[in-house]
């Protein structure tokens, strides 16, 4: 709709491309902060849900008790993910299987690193599972602590890319307001000149949010991998 409306107000095809981009792409550069915040919140509920894990598992439950019982006090960020797993254990899901969907949920390298470690724990089951899950614990808090300051690092060049849009959208809507401005480009060339000028900008602009844009790594843990644990039909896995 509003490439249309700055098509038949102005006549420039040109514009009204451009105008109709920034309406469908701003709102998701700009949604990209909340993503940030989002993906520390769920490292922090991580945190506390192995902490939480290793304090059940110090009073001698088993593994999958331990995990039954740390459904009830999951972190809202990560709780559907906990009562899935939960869910599957208590439906005789192989242990290692239930694990590996377990990441598959959380998607993210430090869920990899907690499920990988309760896999091999899993047939093990020694007693060192406790100080393992401390000192996952005491990891992903580091790892939390990190990404915050990465993210108030990446909040700068945000923050610029924000002002520079509002003032670059203030200057294009000016010009195009005022008919003797914008008579220029209602040429062919004025076109071409202007679709160039908006590429620019738009190049700019996407090369500015992909340094502020924070990322988690790639996952390393999957269906068949470092482990030799590859996943098999339900109720056949090794526990």
């Amino acid at each position: 709709m509003t490439g249309w409306g700055v098509l038949a107000g102005c006549r420039m095809p040109v514009l009204a491309f451009g105008a109709a981009a920034a309406v469908v792409a701003l709102p998701r550069v700009l949604a990209r902060r909340s993503a940030g915040r989002a993906r520390i919140a769920r490292l922090e509920a991580l945190e506390t849900w192995t902490r939480r894990l290793s304090d059940v598992m110090a009073a001698h439950a088993a593994l999958e008790q331990g995990i039954a019982a740390s459904v009830r006090t999951a972190p809202p960020a990560i709780e559907g993910e906990v009562r899935a797993l939960g869910a599957r254990l208590a439906a005789h899901w192989p242990a290692e299987r239930a694990l590996r969907a377990f990441a598959a949920d959380v998607a993210d390298p430090v869920g990899d690193v907690i499920a990988a470690a309760l896999i091999l724990t899993a047939r093990r089951r020694g007693p060192a599972l406790v100080r393992s899950l401390r000192t996952l614990a005491a990891s992903v808090a580091a790892e939390v602590a990190v990404r915050r300051d990465v993210e108030a690092d990446r909040e700068k060049p945000r923050s610029t890319a924000r002002i520079l849009t509002v003032l670059v959208v203030a200057a294009v809507a000016f010009v195009m307001l005022v008919p003797r401005f914008r008579q220029p480009y209602q040429t062919v060339t004025g076109e071409v000149v202007l679709a160039a000028a908006l590429g620019l900008l738009a190049g700019c602009f996407a090369w500015m949010w992909r340094i502020a844009d924070a990322r988690p790594g790639g996952r390393f843990l999957g269906a068949g991998d470092g482990f030799g644990l590859a996943e098999g039909p339900a109720g056949g896995g090794a526990r």
